[in-house]
């Protein structure tokens, strides 16, 4: 047989004929069995005479690994999908035909892949792949659905885990006496959901006229109509239309009256309201990227579907080649957004270009992430943006990431932005993107944003989003690992931010929860889900101890313990809450706090951490007053204050950093002390840089003063032409 092959395969090596044999294994046979590389040889001996053969050299290639890699969890809903991804190799070949270095898997099973490294192949281990179905949801009604006045119809949906009716009900059955059109969407234990089809309930009277809509909200999207038909009589009268037929089509929001002759010779009047239905806004678009793939994501907050160019209706798609992908959002009310497109120009990985695919996305009222494309590296990157209609331009540098979370944005502000890769072969200015910021709460039908999970303790958390004008939120949580949900439905009002404090929780476990937002019949989409941590028992330090004290730093001192691992420090001025943090390990007993105001007294507090997710109160606060400050004393450059060029022309940029986000204000005098620029700008916590425009200064000597809670550093530079 060959005698080059792969690890687990053997040859056969045999001598000639003689009378024995001595192979360079050691082995007497005739033949030996090899399945080690190596150099053979045998000597055959005929009796009296004996003779060696040639080397033969046997060489035994080794596998190659054979592994799977799941980009997210591969148990999900009917209609979701997980990327799998094989280890490295140069050709593929998995258990349903693909030959790609990843698939995406949307069917339930088990998946294996065969990996070749060009001679030798390796076929991993199953990666098993579960896909719950989503519940097939029918609703039965207790008698007939054709009443007369005053009659009810129980309605009963199909078993499910929660239930959330098209009038706002959540419990399993509903009894209903009004005509309309009803559904119910079922969760089932796998927390998937599904949609009834609509029970029509129909209401006849003798002597009272009715109207029922083609609309199950009485509304139409902008461009369509609905029908209003009368009950049944002799004759008919609409007003404002003047039409005399029993139904007609509007596609202008109003007040709609019809007079009813019946067959008793008597007349009714019956009246209703249709409205335009909201249409959604342009979806965002976000994306992750994998080798030579981009999955794109959808997200409108009123959306509950998308349509994308490619034909697909998910809100997530895979995307393996360049073009230009678009997407429309799809209400509760069945209208369509305009589309929002990405365009994709490679699926390769790129360095020092100019940065692409511009994305906001997770836009409030103050706050952004800005995110641009993951395939394009550098050494690092900045962000500029710029508020529409002012000359002020912020900078942020970011390294090894392809997205920054800016914050201390104005309201329904109009911002302009760019992105710059910087290499030492030069700086890659991207195109400008524009994003605008939300004026206040989100509307009716929108998925809640900006969720978050604060002041966790061992029984309780509290849940937190932006304000919404929505008239019930919809809370379901859990126990991680389980698959059943405890709800809650709050009755809420308009109001910039809201929130729930979730109690009875159990210490030391992890939970996950999300919310959704409904209007009358109109129901958004939960929200991604949000994990939080509870906390255990940690012992509370003892008051702090101050020493030490200077002008802008303190030392402060604990006794420790056995049990904590973390000390978290709290600092604040007397009588605010502009709280500063830092942390250090417990054992060492002390911290150094900088950065603080001279002549002030402040409050201090502390906490132990006893593992990652356990944490103590916060002790009772000591009080401490820092030493008076003087202009010029060293510890004034607590901002770290720089600026280049100087001397500078016609601009001068200005660096400083800060530990934490807010106003600032900039102050530029001259030497007589005259103010010649006096503003208040926004800074985020780290390193923060801005320009001053000095075409109107005269050559000279200046003063920059940057102050922010409490913190001031100063700087001469010198005007020069």
């Amino acid at each position: 047989g060959p005698i080059a092959f792969c690890q687990g395969g053997s040859v056969t090596l045999s001598a000639n004929s003689g009378s024995s044999y001595l192979w360079s294994n050691g082995a007497t046979t005739s033949s030996i069995i090899v399945s080690a590389s190596g150099q053979y040889s045998v000597i055959v001996t005929n009796g009296s005479c004996s003779a060696t053969s040639s080397v033969t050299n046997v060489s035994v290639n080794a596998l190659p690994s054979a592994s799977i890699t799941a980009a997210s969890a591969t148990t999900f809903c009917q209609g979701g999908s997980v990327i799998l991804t094989a280890s490295q190799g140069l050709y593929y070949t998995w258990s349903n035909g693909a030959t790609t270095s990843s698939i995406t898997a949307n069917a339930a099973g088990s998946y294996t892949v065969t990996v070749s490294n060009g001679i030798c192949s390796r076929t991993s281990s199953a990666t098993s792949v579960t896909v719950n179905p989503a519940p097939v949801v029918t609703i039965a009604a207790s008698g007939s659905t054709s009443l007369t006045q005053g009659q009810t119809v129980t309605l009963t949906a199909s078993n499910g885990s929660a239930y959330a009716w098209s009038t706002g009900a959540t419990t399993r059955a509903i009894t209903v006496g009004v005509a309309g059109s009803y559904y119910v969407r079922v969760t089932n234990s796998s927390g998937c959901e599904g949609v009834s089809t609509r029970v029509t309930v129909t209401v006849a009277s003798s002597t009272l006229a009715s109207i029922s809509s083609s609309s199950a909200t009485n509304s139409f999207c902008a461009g369509q109509s609905i029908t209003l038909t009368a009950s049944a009589g002799m004759s008919y009268l609409w007003l404002p239309t003047l039409s005399t037929s029993r139904t007609i089509t509007v596609s202008t929001a109003g007040t709609y009256t019809v007079n009813v002759l019946n067959a008793n010779n008597t007349t009714s009047t019956a009246t209703i309201t249709v409205s335009q239905a909201a249409s959604p806004g342009l979806p965002q678009i976000s994306y992750s990227y994998a080798p030579s793939a981009y999955q794109l994501t959808a997200f409108e907050p009123t959306a509950l579907g998308y349509s994308w160019s490619n034909g697909q209706a998910s809100a997530n798609i895979q995307v393996a080649a360049p073009g230009t992908y678009s997407v429309r959002a799809i209400n509760a009310s069945g209208c369509i957004s305009q589309p929002s497109s990405m365009q994709v120009n490679s699926v390769q990985v790129r360095s020092c270009v100019k940065p692409d695919m511009l994305s906001a996305n997770n836009i409030i009222n103050n706050q952004a992430l800005l995110s641009w494309n993951p395939a394009i590296t550098a050494d690092s990157f900045k962000v500029s943006y710029t508020k529409f209609g002012t000359s002020i331009t912020f900078h942020k540098y970011v390294k090894n990431t392809n997205y920054l979370l800016v914050k201390e944005l104005s309201v329904a502000s109009i911002y302009s932005w760019t992105v710059t890769a910087i290499c030492a072969s030069g700086q890659y200015v991207s195109s400008v993107s524009k994003f605008t910021t939300l004026s206040g709460p989100t509307g009716c039908g929108s998925t809640t944003l900006n969720t978050n999970t604060i002041n966790i303790s061992n029984t309780s958390a509290q849940l937190s989003w932006f304000g919404t004008t929505a008239s019930t939120i919809t809370i379901r949580y859990r126990k991680a690992g389980l698959t059943a949900y405890t709800y809650v439905t709050l009755n809420t009002s308009s109001s910039a931010v809201w929130g729930y404090l979730l109690n009875n929780l159990s210490p030391n476990t992890t939970y996950q929860w999300a919310a959704k937002t409904g209007c009358g019949n109109v129901a958004s989409a939960y929200c991604n889900n949000i994990s939080f941590t509870t906390t255990s028992s940690c012992p509370v330090p003892d008051v702090a101890v101050m020493s030490n004290i200077k002008a802008t730093s303190a030392d402060v001192k604990w006794i420790p313990s056995s049990l904590a691992s973390t000390m978290y420090i709290r600092y604040a001025v007397s009588g605010t809450t502009n709280y500063a943090y830092a942390s250090c390990s417990a054992s060492s007993g002390s911290f150094t706090i900088k950065n603080l105001k001279g002549g002030t007294r402040y409050q201090i507090w502390l906490r132990s951490g006893c593992s990652q997710s356990t944490y103590s109160t916060y002790n009772a606060p000591a009080t401490f007053a820092t030493a008076v400050i003087r202009l010029g004393d060293e510890e004034e450059s607590a901002l770290q204050l720089n600026a280049f060029p100087n001397p500078a022309s016609n601009r001068i940029t200005y660096v400083f950093k800060t530990e934490k986000s807010g106003d600032y204000h900039v102050k530029v005098c001259d030497m007589s002390g005259r103010e010649l620029i006096q503003e208040i700008r926004q800074a985020e916590a780290g390193v923060n840089s801005a320009e001053l425009d000095l075409t109107k200064f005269s050559p000279g000597m200046y003063l920059i003063t940057i102050k922010q809670r409490g913190q001031q550093s100063y700087l001469r530079f010198q005007v020069q032409r």
